[in-house]
């Protein structure tokens, strides 16, 4: 799928910009006329507009762009879309989990993170459709009596920027209220305000029958906003082979982790972030300044996930030369697993070491046996395995170092009784041995 900056938080709109990417395979518009430019007839443009604009973005991760700095700041995944065709022109609506990266001051506090929100909008677009120079242009314009709300939902991480905010801290729980509801009350307000300007202006979107790609007018390079807690998203690209020539460049700020990641594999990821669990990054790559990172691309139509790792957030121009093909494709390989039984074997293991199993959005220890909350079910993409790691804690402050780990052979459609050695990172010993018993069966 073609890279994209759009002018407003709705995920509606886009869903009708995509349209035309989405279908260009399918089947070649007319050729175009001598003059350079003709309008196109454009009563059956509604029509096909309100047929398959909704299947090809429900369910789909969107990026978008709420400012006029062009910066990729929000993401929405449309969990339910309508569309009905009128005279020259389509009725849109639906609903979306949206998430926007904020780093701003309201007032005296500070807030710095991915701030998650139910989104609802419904428009109506004009559509008209004119050749120019052996393309074709697809117009939409919103109509007046847009409306567009969103909610926010989750947690949400207010630091003081002084006295005043720290003493607003300390008594907003006295006068019936928090900080946090006075925020989030005023990031609704400004963000509905914001919708409400960008949803009034046109999107244009440009076919070349010539190469058959699709794609916004003035694309660029997106330059993406990464904010702690939260994780930002581009895409889907199409499963490949081989891996991306990916290009990040960090332009202001510290580190971010990035990875591919399946669909379902996103949704855990978002899941985790509204409810303010911790995303374990151990596996994904650490990019900083100018990089191509080379990452592991899943069976699977896949996501570029970015996490910011220091407090600041990044602002990050992001180039995916990925392959063409089918971005929608159905994700094989998606499991659930019953994990029922992690036995340290073979002797006890030394003081100084514990021995977790985890996901990064899953986590469990094995010693003591009280804590590992076992039977446990989990939903496993094509891209994600189960690694055991022997970890030593770090004195105070400092970070845990990862002195050994062993995967668990959990990606075959089979039940698993099998012991498993935990080797050192270095290779030169086993550092301990697990009995592992699962279930594993293909997820729908």
């Amino acid at each position: 799928m073609m890279r994209r900056e759009v002018h407003a938080l709705s995920a509606v709109i886009v869903g009708a910009a995509l349209l035309l990417g989405a279908c260009h395979a399918e089947e070649e518009p007319p050729r175009a006329p001598s003059a350079s430019t003709h309008q196109a007839p454009p009563s059956a443009l509604p029509l096909l507009l309100s047929v398959a604009v909704c299947p090809e973005v429900e369910s789909r991760v969107l990026s978008l762009v709420t400012g006029d700095d062009g910066i990729v700041d929000a993401f929405a995944l449309v969990k339910r879309c309508t569309a009905r065709p009128g005279e020259g022109e389509v009725a849109l609506g639906g609903d979306a989990w949206v998430w926007v990266g904020v780093d701003r001051d309201l007032g005296a506090v500070r807030v710095r993170q991915f701030v998650h929100a139910s989104l609802h909008a419904e428009l109506t677009l004009g559509v008209r459709a004119t050749y120019a120079n052996d393309h074709l242009e697809l117009t939409l314009t919103p109509k007046p009596g847009a409306r567009a709300s969103i909610e926010p939902v989750g947690a949400l991480d207010v630091s003081p920027l002084n006295w005043a905010g720290l003493l607003a801290v300390e008594l907003a729980p006295a006068a019936g209220t928090s900080l946090e509801w006075v925020a989030k009350r005023r990031l609704r307000t400004e963000t509905e305000a914001a919708l409400a300007a960008a949803i009034g202006k046109p999107l244009v979107y440009a076919y070349d029958a010539r190469h058959g790609e699709a794609g916004g007018a003035g694309r660029t390079v997106p330059r993406v906003r990464v904010v702690p807690r939260g994780t930002a998203l581009l895409g889907p690209y199409p499963e490949a082979e081989t891996a991306p020539d990916l290009h990040l460049r960090v332009e202001s700020g510290g580190r971010v982790a990035a990875r591919a990641v399946c669909r379902s594999h996103a949704e855990r990821l978002l899941e985790n972030d509204r409810r303010g669990d911790v995303v374990d990054t151990l596996d994904w790559a650490i990019v900083s300044g100018d990089a191509h990172p080379a990452l592991a691309v899943p069976p699977c139509p896949w996501l570029l996930a970015m996490r910011a790792l220091d407090e600041q957030g990044a602002i990050v121009a992001t180039e995916v030369r990925a392959r063409r093909g089918d971005a929608t494709a159905r994700e094989r390989g998606h499991r659930w697993i019953a994990l029922d039984t992690l036995d340290v074997v073979d002797g006890d293991l030394p003081v100084d070491l514990r021995l977790i199993v985890a996901t990064d959005v899953f986590r469990r220890s094995l010693v003591p046996a009280a804590k590992q909350r076992l039977p446990a079910v989990l939903e496993l993409s094509a891209d994600e395995e189960v690694a055991i790691r022997a970890v030593r804690p770090g004195r105070e402050g400092e970070a845990a170092t990862v002195v050994g780990r062993a995967r668990l052979p959990l990606n075959e459609l089979r039940d698993v009784d099998a012991v498993v050695d935990v080797e050192a990172v270095d290779g030169s010993k086993r550092i301990a041995r697990v009995h592992v018993r699962a279930r594993v069966r293909e997820a729908p």
